[in-house]
């Protein structure tokens, strides 16, 4: 409590530090352009902006700028202003909005809003454009001092995360305990780990050499937990059939992956050797050589990553490769634009709302309209339920906090204590998690400030009046204006999350003609843990019993075709081999009979001579085993 405590006060304090700078280089009629800086700089914490510094510095440029000029001619003329208010406001929701990633649009819509409602003069421009874009460059800057080596500082903490979750794990199938919440840990692990990654990438597609290092490291890392499971298992589904000795001690296997992941864990410092010395004795035991394999696939990542860090290699990333279409930022943005896009239905219907809310507050000419653009710009949301939640939350809050003011600024007459309560609202609002509580405070500290020159019975009749005002239009085109609602983004997550995996199958195959698609494998199989993010964020509100069975079964099958690929890769597949191989990817993945193609796979097992085919042949076992699951769940 006491850390939370001292960190929100430093924060608080760095921020009110801040805005006061903000407001000594560009004078006071900037002064919320500075509140909005120091919000989208801490929003935007949340990705690594490093990895292409010049081109995000210019498109943030490229950005505050056109909202600077779009809201400077709004202002002149109130027909205009329509105009350009629609285009600015879904150009924000249109760019900040994502399909799988945490929207950033709140603290560049608040900029124009905050714009639109302080105008200034042709005199007053440059410096409002110069405060813009030293905006943009602030942001850059804290990026730089957060954010640099996010990956390499975050990564290397996770991944000894999990070597110590995995032990917890072994010493729980020891003693016969549940592993449910070590699972639940390791799982975050990975996803967090795949998140930076994903973070990571150039061009939203090509990676450096130390992000594939230590994703292959997570994952082959995911996979020991896996294997761990199936020890538990190891009687169903026939595999039995995938032990060659049966005459081992089945607790001696667990003892030697506990002082394996052990000696792992001590190699991942920077400044230990790597030393991965296999005991050969139990290698016959399939099961253990599983395990081996993705081990001596983790030493030879981290030997590399290793290398990356001791000699700084410049040329990380492959310049010259060519990004596919789908992946293309202009290939997306082209994609969404229709009716029926999440990025497209939003930014349609926040910027018909606000702009509705600006015009009226012009054509009225009201003092405090604002609050119905800040209103309007607040609730309509990509999820249509989501609006209906935060209407209620934002009328209960506006009316309590509107109370609070109103008894509070009656009572206190005196100036610099009302500065004081102003402040202390403030700094009460950075502890507030829920809207509500947050709407409290906010409401206090908007009418506080305003009351400090003006009526406060007035103020506090027109911020309820407004709020209410703002919150109609919202529901109004929330509710008639290209409705996308939870249901409907749940199944095109669904839809995607199974293309993503029948695409990873193509590309494995055709990895296996060509070798030339390895960082399109890579990128897929980054994508499916933004999907889970986001699905489980909409099972809150549209609630689905199966979901989490679904997404667990996804996320094998994801793993075992990653890991599939990865022992193509490494194990040096013979020649003669991959064309029977490619033959049964095929077989398993596109065959009805799924007992037939069991049948085969069991089959392969049982008679291949090579440890390494086998355990090829393994991940399509347990990729069939998955899919059949899945097609009896959609049978029933």
């Amino acid at each position: 409590m006491k850390k939370l405590i001292l960190s929100k006060t430093i924060m608080f304090l760095f921020i009110l530090g801040f805005i006061n700078t903000f407001i000594a280089l560009f004078s006071s009629q900037n002064t919320l352009i500075g509140v909005t800086v120091i919000t989208a700089a801490l929003m935007l914490l949340e990705r690594d902006l490093t990895i292409s510094p010049l081109k995000n510095t210019l498109k943030l440029l490229g950005v505050n700028i056109l909202l600077g000029i779009l809201s400077f001619f709004a202002a002149k003329n109130i027909l205009l202003g329509l105009i350009l208010n629609f285009i600015a406001i879904f150009i924000v929701g249109y760019l900040f909005n994502y399909d799988l990633k945490k929207p950033m649009y709140v603290g560049f819509g608040l900029q124009y809003l905050f714009m639109l409602s302080t105008p200034v003069t042709n005199a007053q421009l440059p410096l409002r454009i110069a405060s813009l874009a030293f905006g943009a460059i602030f942001i850059m800057i804290v990026q730089f001092i957060v954010n640099k080596d996010k990956l390499e500082k975050n990564s290397e903490k996770i991944l000894k995360r999990t070597c110590d979750e995995l032990l917890i794990k072994v010493d729980n199938l020891q003693s016969s305990l549940s592993n449910e919440k070590v699972n639940l840990k390791i799982e975050e692990n990975i996803n967090n780990l795949k998140k930076l990654v994903y973070d990571n990438r150039k061009d939203d597609f090509c990676l450096s050499d130390k992000a594939i290092s230590i994703l292959n490291i997570g994952i082959s890392l995911d996979r020991i937990s896996l294997i761990l499971d199936s020890y538990i298992k190891q009687n169903e589904d026939n595999t039995n059939l995938l032990y060659t000795n049966d005459a081992y001690n089945k607790d001696k296997p667990l003892s030697i992956i506990k002082s394996q992941i052990t000696n792992l864990k001590a190699c991942l410092d920077k400044d230990k050797k790597i030393e991965n010395k296999f005991n050969e004795k139990y290698t016959q035991d399939i099961y253990l050589y599983e395990f081996y394999n993705e081990l001596e696939n983790i030493y030879k990542y981290l030997d590399e990553y290793k290398k990356c860090m001791i000699y700084k290699n410049k040329k990380a990333y492959k310049y010259n490769l060519e990004v596919p279409d789908k992946f293309k930022t202009i290939s997306v943005y082209k994609r969404n634009l229709n009716k029926d896009s999440l990025k497209f239905s939003y930014a349609f219907k926040v910027a018909l709302a606000t702009s509705i809310a600006a015009f009226i507050m012009d054509y009225f000419k009201l003092t405090e309209g604002r609050w119905i653009m800040f209103t309007t710009f607040a609730l309509v949301q990509p999820y249509s339920e989501n609006c209906i939640v935060k209407f209620k939350k934002r009328i209960q809050g506006t009316l309590l906090g509107a109370m609070l003011a109103f008894i509070l600024f009656s009572t206190i007459k005196d100036e610099s204590i009302r500065g004081i309560v102003i402040i202390i609202a403030g700094y009460t609002s950075t502890y507030m998690k829920d809207y509500r509580g947050l709407l409290i405070c906010n409401t206090i500290s908007a009418i506080g400030a305003v009351a400090l020159v003006g009526n406060i019975g007035n103020l506090f009749i027109s911020r309820i009046l407004y709020v209410a005002l703002g919150s109609v239009i919202a529901l109004l085109i929330n509710k008639f204006v290209l409705h996308y609602n939870v249901e409907k983004g749940s199944k095109y997550l669904l839809d995607m999350y199974d293309s993503v995996n029948k695409e990873i199958i193509t590309e494995v195959s055709l990895y296996l003609e060509n070798k030339n698609n390895s960082y399109k494998i890579k990128n897929l199989v980054l994508i499916p843990v933004l999907i889970e993010e986001k699905l489980l964020q909409l099972n809150e509100t549209y609630k689905d019993d199966k979901l989490e069975c679904f997404i667990k079964k996804q996320k094998h099958l994801t793993n075992n075709l990653y890991s599939l690929y990865i022992n193509i890769k490494e194990n040096n597949i013979k020649e003669n081999e991959v064309e029977k191989i490619l033959k049964d990817i095929d077989y398993v993945f596109k065959d009805e009979n799924h007992q037939r193609a069991k049948d085969r796979i069991l089959d392969e097992i049982y008679y291949s001579e090579d440890l390494r085919n086998k355990i090829v042949y393994k991940n399509l076992l347990y990729s069939l085993n998955i899919l059949n699951k899945k097609n009896e769940e959609i049978l029933a």
